[in-house]
């Protein structure tokens, strides 16, 4: 009996020792790549300001030991290691970090350079949001990643978006143009995430049917569109010089009546736990220019100092402006139906103004100034 009973223990005790603690996980990211981790992540780099959000948004914020340099929320991740970002970047940077995961944006890391970290033992999960849905999805990823249960937070997000839904529900709808970029023009189409956020602002994105995620434009593409208010989305410097591009399209409504809205917030062009937030801001301005009688040109302020950052802030040479913003081969946009319930070109008899005679770009005010380019927002150059 005493044999048996010690047979059964130390059969139990060596199926222990070979049971490991966590079972190994496995995942599949944004670019369908199966991933499998031992064991949950120790140490961790992100490579955007987004994805650095997120991870701490997620509870696991102790755990990153690397962040792009552009990452500045939450405060705490400017304590940790820098990684230089754009024409900077460099895999040893990160490999000097010893991380055993790192966070990269879809649009703003190449190929080789995954496979490079990936040979120096890291783990690499390449994200992307499309859609509102794809932040909570990521934040759950995350707690899985890294053994922290993120239920609450990603209910939190979910009823603050809801909210902001609710509250913007049944008002009239509006044409809107989205700048992300100016030179050369470049907006969103239906694919990219701030044009869902119009959509709960009861805004409807006019070249939301073009291919791609920020296709360049033309004047004349905007020209034929004649949406009812135009977005600036970190696409220059202050409110003063988004303004200023688009004095000389007075062939525009818009412009005209200075329905003109410039974004500042990062909780607007970062897609993270804080954009139901940013989408209420969004919303509360473009309630101002609903009204024509009452329509000013608005700005949202900045939640807190932007980073002056210059254009770049993805690893490679400007890898970020090129995979973001490369334009989609586009056909010329056609004009469509104006949709019942939706506010109408304050000057909608009228044709407007051709825009063959007006210059393809706005003049600086100085050599000095046409040599500066706007900070580029984080979202966007990732």
């Amino acid at each position: 009996m005493i044999a048996k009973t010690f047979r059964a223990l130390l059969i139990a005790a060596l199926f222990a020792v070979a049971v490991p603690t966590h079972a190994q996980l496995t995942f599949k990211d944004d670019l369908n790549r199966a991933l499998i981790l031992k064991a949950p992540a120790k140490r961790i780099v992100t490579l955007s300001p987004s994805l650095t959000e997120l991870v701490y948004a997620a509870g696991a914020g102790d755990l990153v030991v690397g962040v792009d340099s552009l990452s500045d929320y939450p405060p705490e991740a400017r304590k940790v290691a820098q990684v230089p970002t754009g024409d900077k970047f460099t895999i040893e940077a990160i490999a000097a970090i010893k991380p055993d995961l790192v966070f990269a944006w879809r649009e703003g890391i190449r190929r080789d350079d995954i496979e490079r970290i990936t040979a120096f033992g890291a783990t690499v999960f390449v994200a992307q949001a499309r859609n509102l849905s794809d932040i909570p999805r990521l934040l759950e990823i995350v707690g899985r990643m890294t053994a922290r249960d993120t239920t609450p937070q990603v209910s939190d997000f979910e009823l603050r978006l809801e909210a902001v839904r609710r509250a913007n529900a049944g008002k009239p709808r509006m044409s809107a143009f989205l700048e992300i970029w100016n030179r050369p023009l470049t907006t969103i189409s239906g694919n990219h995430i701030l044009s869902e956020a119009l959509e709960v602002c009861r805004a409807e994105n006019v070249f939301r049917e073009l291919p791609g995620s920020a296709p360049k434009v033309s004047w004349d593409d905007v020209a034929r569109e004649d949406p009812y208010v135009i977005v600036g989305a970190g696409s220059a410097s202050s409110v003063e010089e988004f303004k200023s591009n688009w004095q000389i399209r007075a062939g525009l409504s818009a412009v005209r009546a200075d329905r003109l809205v410039y974004l500042e917030s990062d909780a607007i062009q970062r897609p993270t736990p804080r954009t139901p937030e940013g989408i209420a801001q969004l919303c509360a301005v473009l309630d101002e220019v609903r009204n024509p009688a009452t329509a000013k040109a608005k700005t949202i302020p900045a939640t807190r100092p932007t980073s002056t950052a210059g254009a770049a802030s993805a690893p490679g040479a400007s890898a970020a402006a090129a995979a973001m913003l490369k334009p989609a081969a586009s056909p010329a946009p056609t004009k469509s139906p104006t949709p019942s319930g939706t506010i109408p070109p304050a000057s909608a008899p009228t044709a407007a103004a051709p825009e063959t005679a007006v210059p393809a770009a706005p003049p600086a005010a100085s050599a000095e100034a046409a040599d500066q380019k706007p900070r580029r927002p984080s979202q966007y150059g990732m």
